[in-house]
């Protein structure tokens, strides 16, 4: 029985990869390789018994001919990642598999982020081209832009509230609680990464970006971003997450999910601020990242989800006046930070605007793309995983 998480991740991969050449036809795909924690042997998982609960992703990258309908190869990877099995007696695996499908072209065209400034150094081929990742990574570590540091906080909270959503997270020694503690580890050590990014600085494995954040240059020139109490916050997740197998078997989960999104949430803010070199409200810094009064390019990201979602393009631009007030995919990327925002508000402190205007156009978004039912932030995160 297989009991290295990385070597179960592997082979999962591997699996849904026959699956994929055998759908799209072997010569439609250049290659196939594993990204990520899997490919730098780092995936983190717990013993429970005789089981194995493992819960990093897997990140698979299938790079298809120019020719080839992007947008159904993508429908297709997602519906395969999707199904796979994830439990067996011997382990079960948390997250669905990502699997991206990209032209060449598109894979290089990929900013420049936590994920694929990396790709060169840390891959597995799987399938074709050796070649191909290195080809991808045309970028160098140093070039990541500070506004990527909102973008790995934005998600990191989305991933907070999905990992809520999933149901037995307060349940006290269930795997579902345990997994959730996992997360809120990782989002907050993930939070260094974005401290680092917002400086200028980036390293690629987590004992590198630790090392960074401690360094008493660096300590400087993070000290007006950081709230206070957060460098202890941080310290205790380090030592947890280093010390996973003993942290989860005890299940003294602190700190709590909500300390850490209340941590990602200041930074958000805070580093926006920076970038954008003005304090402001929580209303104005939302409409500024969420892309508000470029209509034209936000119609264009409207035409493009609607392909991906087989709607009517002309109906969206009949009905286009309220969803593109903002940019549809920066609207539904911020939805874990406005429901942490809307969370924390207080009567005395909630603003109007946040609510009639950002949510009544997240409103409008998700109901003319299908997403119906629920509540608000759950379509809002559902229709962000689905056309991206």
């Amino acid at each position: 029985m297989k009991r290295n998480p990385n070597e179960i991740l592997v082979a999962i991969s591997e699996e849904i990869a026959r699956e994929l050449l055998e759908r799209l036809g072997e010569n439609n795909v250049s290659s196939i390789f594993v990204t990520g924690s899997v490919a730098k042997g780092e995936a983190a998982s717990y013993v429970a018994g005789e089981s194995l609960e493992i819960y990093s992703d897997v990140d698979v990258a299938v790079v298809v001919d120019d020719a080839a309908d992007l947008e159904a190869c993508r429908r297709l990877a997602r519906g395969v990642a999707a199904a796979h099995p994830r439990r067996t007696t011997a382990y079960r695996v948390f997250p669905t598999p990502d699997v991206g499908v990209f032209t060449l072209d598109d894979l290089r065209a990929q900013q420049a982020r936590p994920g694929t400034v990396d790709i060169g150094r840390s891959h597995r081929v799987i399938f074709g081209s050796a070649q191909t990742p290195f080809e991808a990574d045309a970028r160098s570590n140093g070039g990541i832009a500070p506004e990527e540091a909102l973008y790995l906080l934005e998600h990191r909270l989305l991933e907070s509230r999905e990992v809520v959503e999933s149901g037995g997270v307060d349940a006290a020694g269930a795997p579902q609680a345990r997994y959730a503690h996992y997360v809120t580890l990782k989002n907050c050590l993930d939070a260094v990464t974005a401290l680092l990014i917002a400086v200028g600085e980036y390293a690629p494995s987590r004992d590198e970006r630790m090392r960074l954040f401690r360094r008493g240059d660096i300590q400087g020139r993070l000290a007006s971003l950081m709230p206070a109490g957060s460098r202890e916050t941080i310290d205790d997740c380090e030592d947890q997450m280093r010390r996973l197998q003993s942290t989860l078997a005890a299940g003294d989960f602190t700190p709590e999910r909500r300390q850490v999104d209340q941590l990602l949430l200041q930074l958000w803010k805070r580093i926006g601020d920076r970038i954008h070199g003005e304090s402001g409200e929580w209303y104005e810094a939302l409409r500024r990242r969420g892309g508000a009064g470029r209509a034209r390019d936000n119609l264009r990201e409207l035409m493009v989800i609607a392909r991906r979602r087989s709607l009517s393009r002309l109906r969206v631009v009949v009905r286009s006046r309220a969803m593109a007030r903002y940019s549809p995919l920066s609207m539904l990327r911020l939805t874990g930070v406005v429901e942490a925002l809307v969370r924390e508000m207080d009567d005395e402190a909630k603003d109007d605007r946040i609510e009639k205007h950002f949510l009544g156009a997240m409103d409008a978004l998700t109901r003319e793309f299908g997403f119906r039912d629920g509540p608000l932030f759950r379509r809002g995160r559902d229709m962000y995983r689905a056309v991206t």
